[in-house]
């Protein structure tokens, strides 16, 4: 049941059925099941279930044969535990074409052309004989890596000296890897060449790298194969339709959504989302149909033909901001020097009280710093603004906007300081 749950996608149900199966004391998993489940983690990314799941086989004694090493390198390496992955398959004693081959693809996966280049010699020198699959990784870790001569060696030698027969994957994936590199002409003649005159995935790979590289003529080539292959396939559109846009050819651009449109037509009813896959990852992801793309581009074209001078608006806006900011650090720096309570700086002035020998000049400065600060103002509304905010009110000086403080001063209480003896 485990297997046929993983099997059919149901990964979440196998590994609950695995769950299940350890909390039950007659009946013990076998590695049959045990690599089942890990293949269901592998598929949903979930590594802390293959965490358990390992730390099972550990804890049970369980030989770790070439089928759970695979499961397992699959596993960790899919969930991005690389180093993890290694050590699991160099632990391995009995390894066998499969656990090669998940590691030589882990290597790929994680962009290690070089690493993955030494591990294939490992594999020759150790006398595992490649298949498919291998070639397959080993192709697209130097796709990814961008090493282009081993690629074209290991292509050249997979039946003269290998005895694997080469594949339409194999095709795609090097006119992947050629397109990716610029080398467009090498990789039409490559196309070509092929057995089957070229499939949707090797043309595929052409058209991305002509979408990289701007080759506008070969992408239109490419694009003609795809639609004759496979006319339904609407991801040949809307890359044809982002080439176009990003080269400004909108008459091209116009035609495309016009053949698009009445492509349209022809698909009653359905709903015309498909995939356009190279033969390596990553892949291009599902997008919907090319008429979307071609209205994005032309109307961002018409409104740039439509739209207004307006260079200077950014710089006008900056010159704002910029004199906006001035403004209140001058006025910050005004307030604090004009109203502020006087600094004393003779010597004469320093020893003396200010509060006791002017006092009224001094109530006048604090409320002048007070009152007059556009900042505390606004703090101050802010304060009042929270209701429900736990303020403790002042009961001596209270609120300074709605009560101005009175000062008691020798004058006020009808003493006149000049006439006291100040000795």
């Amino acid at each position: 049941m485990i297997a046929g749950y993983s099997q059919a996608n149901l990964c979440s149900e196998a590994i609950q059925l695995f769950n299940e199966m350890l909390g039950l004391e007659m009946v013990k998993p076998d590695n049959i099941a045990l690599v089942s489940v890990l293949s269901a983690c592998a598929k949903l990314g979930e590594v802390e279930q293959g965490f358990v799941v390992h730390d099972y086989i550990r804890r049970n004694g369980i030989r770790v044969d070439s089928y759970l090493a695979t499961g397992l390198v699959d596993l960790y390496a899919k969930c991005g535990y690389l180093e993890t992955a290694r050590d699991v398959f160099e632990s391995c004693k009995d390894k066998n074409v499969f656990t090669w081959n998940a590691m030589l693809v882990a290597l790929a996966i994680h962009g290690k052309g070089s690493v993955l280049v030494e591990y294939f010699s490992r594999m020759i020198q150790e006398g595992v004989q490649p298949d498919g699959i291998t070639f397959l990784g080993v192709l697209a870790g130097c796709s990814h890596a961008g090493l282009v001569h081993e690629a074209r060696k290991f292509f050249n030698e997979m039946e003269t000296l290998y005895g694997v027969p080469k594949e339409s994957k194999h095709y795609g994936c090097m006119a992947d890897m050629l397109g990716r590199a610029g080398l467009i002409e090498e990789a039409v003649e490559m196309i070509r060449g092929m057995p089957s005159g070229g499939n949707v995935g090797a043309w595929g790979g052409l058209l991305g790298g002509c979408r990289i590289h701007g080759n506008v003529a070969i992408a239109k080539k490419a694009a003609e194969q795809v639609m004759q292959i496979k006319p339904e396939d609407g991801g040949v559109y809307s890359v044809m339709a982002n080439i176009y846009a990003h080269n400004e050819q909108w008459d091209d651009l116009v035609k495309m959504g016009q053949w698009v449109a009445l492509l349209n037509k022809g698909f009653k009813g359905g709903s015309n989302t498909c995939t356009l896959t190279t033969s390596t990852a990553p892949k291009m992801k599902a997008s919907p149909t090319a008429t979307g793309d071609y209205n994005h581009s032309h109307n961002q074209y018409q409104q740039r033909n439509n739209a207004k001078p307006a260079n200077f608006v950014p710089i006008y806006v900056a010159i704002g901001m910029i004199a906006m900011a001035t403004g209140l650090g001058l006025h910050t720096a005004w307030q604090q020097l004009r109203n502020s309570p006087t600094v004393r700086v003779k010597k004469e002035k320093r020893e003396t009280l200010p509060e006791v020998v002017e006092p009224e000049h001094v109530a006048e400065e604090a409320e002048n710093f007070i009152n007059k600060s556009f900042f505390r103002k606004v703090a101050h509304v802010q304060d009042q603004s929270y209701p429900d905010k736990d303020i403790i009110p002042d009961p001596i000086r209270k609120d300074v906007y709605a009560h101005q403080p009175r000062v008691e001063t020798l004058k006020s209480v009808g003493v006149d300081p000049a006439t006291l003896d100040h000795d």
